[in-house]
């Protein structure tokens, strides 16, 4: 009787697999308890992108998404898109920018975030598109981040019926 033989090699390997399988599923469960916190917030949208949460924006203009609720997206590790228009997050909530490590857009247009609170855009190495229309936002705070970030386009103008309206890309 033959016994088949293994080896170290692939019995690793079969093990790596298994973990991956088991980062995946966890992954997953992390991103449905987080969605799942805010199923009572119709303001709050999620989109979804080969199963995982790519964008989260908020519907209407009279959102009372703060700071906190920011704070209770961390996890979603896949996030690439953050549009937090109108939205009451400050600078304080900023600090959790860093925790999405895939962002590549962010929206803070008409919210109350200063130049003291940008600084951490710097903490998002893939963001490449940051929109700052009616915010606290100076021209010398742009400039330093599109220095330090050559990448980032900053946004200060949106289309309405065709029309540019403010100062366009920086």
């Amino acid at each position: 009787m033959h016994r088949p033989r293994w080896g170290w090699k692939k019995l690793l390997l079969a093990l790596a697999l298994i973990g991956l399988g088991l980062g995946w599923l966890q992954d997953r469960v992390r991103q449905h308890r987080i969605v799942a916190r805010f199923k009572d917030r119709p303001e709050i949208a999620f989109e979804y992108w080969t199963g995982n949460v790519s964008t989260v924006f908020l519907r209407g203009r009279s959102s009372d998404f703060g700071d906190a609720d920011l704070a209770g997206l961390v996890g979603l590790r896949h996030l690439d898109a953050l549009n937090l228009s109108y939205s009451q997050v400050s600078d304080a909530g900023l600090v959790h920018l860093k925790e999405f490590p895939n962002l590549q857009s962010l929206d803070v247009d008409c919210t109350p975030v200063t130049n003291a609170g940008l600084v951490r855009i710097k903490e998002c190495p893939r963001l490449t598109v940051l929109s700052v229309l009616v915010t606290q936002i100076t021209d010398e705070r742009e400039q330093e981040l599109t220095e330090a970030m050559p990448d980032l386009q900053i946004r200060k103008y949106h289309l309405i019926d065709g029309m540019r309206v403010g100062d366009g890309y920086q």
